[in-house]
């Protein structure tokens, strides 16, 4: 079964990257540049994950997530930043996100991030151990 996954990040490598560490997978992957986008595209599509940067121009990544669970507390997400701090950690605590990604990252761990978070009880890549 594909899962649909949105990617949403300002800068168009850091899209093109995620995309591209997550293509061999069973994955269907739409872009977008910013949240106020991100928010159009979910009107339209479901998706079951999405993994957003946090610091973004106009709408921050905790902000769209707070706005996409708004209208969907099932909405499954991962956050992609630059340092893990107070708001990050807390919104991991209170379940806004399944994971947290700190940039720099592995391309296993991006990898295992979203099996985790698309399939909570399968276990980590043979590469992760």
């Amino acid at each position: 079964m594909t899962s649909r996954l949105l990617i949403v990040d300002d800068e168009p490598r850091m899209c093109s990257l995620l995309a591209a560490i997550l293509q061999c997978d069973e994955y269907q992957i739409d872009i977008a540049h910013s949240g106020t986008e991100a928010l159009a595209m979910t009107e339209n599509k479901a998706y079951d994950l999405v993994v957003t940067d946090q610091l973004m121009p106009g709408m921050t990544g905790l902000e769209l997530l707070a706005r996409l669970q708004g209208s969907d507390s099932s909405q499954k997400a991962i956050l992609v930043t630059g340092s893990q701090g107070g708001s990050t950690e807390h919104a991991l605590r209170e379940g806004l996100v399944c994971d947290i990604i700190t940039k720099p990252f592995a391309n296993d761990a991006v990898k295992d991030a979203v099996r985790r978070a698309l399939h909570p009880k399968s276990p980590p890549s043979p590469s992760a151990l």
